[in-house]
């Protein structure tokens, strides 16, 4: 999902006799931005521009903060259930060593070779998308279905950039159709 996507797009190019197939999900290719496609929706870039300003350990603020995220990416298709997230998050903030590192993309490098590459890509992909994501627009799914030449594309109407709960028997039988 999302950077597992890119991830698992590198590792498919890396080891391409190691990876049977492989399922997508809320991402996009590994490359250089199309400027055809929209970008992450300005909200997200605002919201994500506040996480400076959050005491990550104060649980309620870190809780209050990424249930606003959660909800912001979510999308328009289901209800919102703000408990089961802030139950999620309170979990996830008491587990953690370092709760902030779990937001570290952007310091990630490396596998520049493998930039722009994703159409070699020859095992079988499964792409899962949602048509409300705001961070990987719906378009890059579109994109990857056009330059994946083994790929399928299973479309979540209003889903957002997070797994949802009414979306999973669609998602695991999408993902069991295409293991087999």
């Amino acid at each position: 999902m999302s950077l597992g996507g890119i991830l698992a797009q590198i590792a498919a190019l890396k080891y391409p006799d190691r990876i049977l197939t492989l399922t997508l999900f809320a991402t996009g290719p590994f490359g250089e931005p199309d400027p055809a496609i929209p970008s992450m929706d300005e909200k997200i870039v605002n919201f994500q521009a506040k996480a400076d300003k959050i005491n990550w350990s104060d649980e309620e603020e870190v809780i209050t903060y990424l249930t606003n995220g959660a909800r912001l990416l979510s999308g328009s298709g289901h209800t919102f259930d703000t408990l089961a997230m802030e139950n999620l998050f309170r979990l996830e903030f008491r587990r953690a060593n370092h709760f902030r590192s779990m937001y570290n993309h952007a310091q990630l490098d490396g596998a520049e070779q493998y930039l722009n590459q994703t159409s070699q890509i020859k095992q079988p992909v499964l792409i899962i998308h949602g048509t409300g994501d705001k961070i990987w627009h719906y378009t890059h799914a579109l994109n990857m279905l056009d330059i994946l030449p083994h790929s399928s594309l299973v479309t979540l109407p209003g889903t957002g950039h997070e797994l949802h709960r009414q979306d999973w028997e669609q998602i695991i039988n999408a993902i069991s159709m295409h293991a087999r």
